[in-house]
């Protein structure tokens, strides 16, 4: 005999009035929650953020309300992909256990492949970091930004898992549940380990975005120095040429027959001497 039911929140509603109105409150909510109830029914709501690149999007994230009770476990408005996903997992052992029990060994096998996704996203990003010290990608600064956004997501769904297990612990601790505290508490220090690594690699992406913007900043700085370089070296020849062009009369240059080449001469000078200059303060 199974240990759990899938059941909708209208079902709730003839079951137990309270859970449903707390549940029907959480539904629209991005978070994950626990209630311990005055009748030690404990309820809640548990939403894992999709690991696909995607935009937050309520039809691929995995979301299900729950409701322990003496008889077993209520999962409520599970998907059927989340239906089959359970129905795969060795659930039987459990049979004569509160439903706590269930609840956290549903939990730990949704979560079991996440070291290996953060592992994942945290090679993914040490590509960008190489592409970012070589010929830098024009998206990189977003495709940085959309992971960052995913870990600060998966972060925060760690953080409120572990404050609704907190909670159900507690619960347990209070009842005397002493079998249940423990494998809560082995949940509760996986997903600890969980939401470190999480944090590790949003820090990462950060530093990665912080690593970029110096990086554009530094190529500006250097296409600025050039077109200084540039503009300094034709100035002076500008100033030549305008000051020649203007044709007076009475300017003794414009009737020598040598003039214009000594012009040339004296400008290719001035070229020479800036350049010495620049180079010998390391310009460019």
């Amino acid at each position: 005999m199974q240990n759990y039911r899938f059941v909708s929140i209208e079902q709730i509603h003839n079951i137990d009035e309270e859970v449903f109105t707390l549940l029907d409150g959480l539904k629209h909510r991005r978070f994950c929650k626990a209630e311990v109830l005055d009748d030690a029914v404990v309820c809640g709501q548990i939403i894992i953020p999709s690991k696909q690149d995607e935009e937050y999007d309520d039809a691929v994230n995995t979301t299900f309300g729950f409701c322990t009770s003496n008889d077993g476990l209520y999962i409520i408005n599970a998907s059927e992909n989340l239906k089959a996903q359970i129905h795969c997992m060795k659930l039987n052992e459990f049979e004569d256990r509160f439903g706590v029990f269930t609840l956290c060994s549903i939990i730990s096998n949704l979560i079991k492949g996440d070291f290996y996704f953060l592992q994942q996203e945290e090679e993914y990003l040490k590509e960008l970091e190489d592409v970012i010290y070589g010929d830098n990608d024009p998206n990189d600064d977003i495709k940085i930004f959309e992971k960052r956004k995913k870990m600060s997501g998966f972060k925060r769904y760690y953080d409120q898992l572990l404050e609704a297990l907190e909670d159900i612990q507690e619960f347990c601790v209070d009842v005397k549940m002493e079998e249940e505290e423990e494998t809560i508490g082995r949940l509760y220090r996986k997903v600890e380990r969980l939401e470190a690594l999480a944090n590790l690699v949003e820090d990462y992406a950060k530093q990665l975005l912080d690593l970029h913007e110096s990086r554009v900043a530094s190529r500006q700085n250097d296409i600025m120095q050039f077109l200084t370089v540039v503009t300094s070296i034709i100035s002076p020849l500008t100033l030549i040429t305008g000051w020649y062009g203007m044709n007076f009369v009475n300017m003794p240059e414009l009737r020598t027959e040598t003039g214009y080449f000594i012009v040339i001469g004296i400008c290719l000078v001035i070229v020479l001497a800036e350049v010495a200059y620049m180079k010998k303060h390391k310009w460019f």
